[in-house]
């Protein structure tokens, strides 16, 4: 099933939630907390629409690739 850009914009989010609940949440520095938080802001350059499109041509490609793989192993 080829991926949409949709499906990675929520895949990104969930996981700059996860991010944020299971690693920020349980820093006690702020210096650290600070670093940290480049992360979270890497997440949020990553959901440009333009970035997310070459993203997800790129995983449709290697599906691709993968799918013909398989079917040629069968054959």
């Amino acid at each position: 099933v080829p991926i949409k850009v949709d499906d990675l914009k929520k895949l990104l989010e969930s996981v700059k939630n996860l991010y944020k609940k299971v690693v920020l949440d349980n820093v006690k520095e702020n210096g650290s907390k600070d670093i940290l938080m480049l992360v979270v802001d890497l997440i949020d350059v990553l959901k440009d629409d333009d970035i997310l499109e070459e993203v997800v041509a790129l995983i449709n490609r290697i599906q691709g690739f993968q799918y013909l793989l398989t079917v040629s192993r069968i054959f």
